[in-house]
């Protein structure tokens, strides 16, 4: 069993030295890693990230619709520690983006603390930024590689949003 704690940044030695020193996961491994990468990842956190990830070692081509999954019956399904409402969120564009995307953020209180972090397909944090109220900003992703990302915005340490980012030169 692959319980969602191994999918974590410490967890996933273990996961990794089994898959080198088995060739491979067991049936029973492959659907438990499909069904933490096929959640929202708004409620199942980094674990989905890292599962993706591995499951990417199963099926390289397997897409992940978050907007579908983080939805129930078309309306937003709001993370469990979340008291927001759907008016709180946050734009990328242009995406695809080169040298720079724009975040343009919504439903920001003035007294909140928010966040943006860039995240690569395994789960590394790959750029952090600070958000002031409800603005656009550009963020320089110069540095980073070219690639599929997710963004993720919190305020006050809660996970309000997530979107998909592609750099591409």
């Amino acid at each position: 069993m692959i319980p969602k704690a191994i999918c974590t940044r410490t967890g996933m030695a273990p996961v990794n030295i089994a898959w080198v020193e088995t060739g491979g996961f067991t049936s029973t491994q492959k659907t438990e890693l499909a069904d933490i990468a096929f959640q929202c990842p708004w409620s199942g956190g980094d674990a989905v990230f890292f599962a993706r990830s591995l499951y990417a070692l199963i099926d390289p081509d397997a897409g992940y619709d978050d907007e579908l999954l983080c939805s129930v019956g078309g309306q937003f399904r709001a993370l469990p520690e979340q008291a927001r409402t759907v008016e709180t969120g946050f734009e990328i564009y242009p995406n695809p983006a080169g040298d720079y995307i724009i975040i343009r953020t919504a439903g920001i209180e003035d007294n909140e603390r928010a966040t943006v972090v860039l995240y690569d397909l395994m789960g590394r944090e790959i750029l952090r930024t600070a958000v002031a109220g409800n603005a656009d900003f550009a963020l320089n992703t110069e540095q980073v590689h070219t690639g599929l990302f997710w963004a993720m915005l919190s305020i006050d340490g809660q996970r309000v949003g997530v979107r998909k980012v592609v750099i591409k030169r």
